[in-house]
């Protein structure tokens, strides 16, 4: 089984983090190297744009999203103690399906981010992240028994900050989506997706 999807999806997986790969190279290089720096600010708001492509069970739905959130320190939301580069975000999604056909979609999570400290720079902060939510689609892939999913999510970005904007921090990040039922309905084939962000802190 795993080795029948893995020979079918290579190909696209391998366009996708081609393209996460290229466009790391193009930020570095445009940025430099600069002294490491803390952690970003906690307690913000933020909003961006999504580009995404299903993986399997096909990859034949695109979708684009707006998407907007607040970020807090983890710890002023959960009750035990958490490193420093540690972030909590609470985040709303809303578009469209738009290929094959437009049908709406949209979500609401919660996502915990790491700002791993060693790799701080003045202008490029990454990090990695995972999180959950629960997903409405306006449409079921073939054998889907349900339009409301469970929303699993892991993910890599970075904020950066571009010179000629100082003042504006921006992020990127890429992310495999997972939408299932978890079992509440019989017909829970799962669908998985790669999808790219592109937006800015307030």
């Amino acid at each position: 089984m795993f080795k029948s999807f893995f020979d079918q999806k290579t190909g696209r997986y391998c366009r996708w983090f081609a393209i996460l790969a290229i466009f790391a190279l193009a930020v570095a290089g445009w940025f430099g190297n600069a002294a490491a720096e803390e952690p970003p600010m906690a307690r913000r708001a933020g909003a961006g744009f999504i580009a995404g492509n299903t993986v399997s069970p096909n990859g034949d739905i695109t979708f684009f999203q707006a998407t907007g959130f607040l970020m807090w320190d983890y710890d002023d939301i959960w009750w035990h103690d958490a490193p420093d580069g540690l972030r909590f975000k609470a985040e709303a999604v809303a578009g469209a399906r738009v290929r094959p056909n437009s049908r709406l979609m949209a979500s609401v999570g919660m996502t915990a981010m790491y700002y791993p400290g060693a790799w701080q720079t003045s202008a490029l902060q990454p990090f990695i992240e995972g999180g959950i939510g629960v997903i409405y689609t306006d449409f079921q892939v073939d054998g889907q028994g349900l339009r409301f999913n469970f929303y699993p999510h892991i993910g890599v970005g970075t904020d950066f900050v571009m010179p000629q904007v100082p003042d504006i921090i921006w992020f990127a990040d890429l992310r495999l989506h997972h939408w299932s039922n978890a079992g509440l309905d019989d017909d829970n084939p799962g669908v998985n997706s790669l999808a790219f962000t592109v937006g800015r802190y307030f």
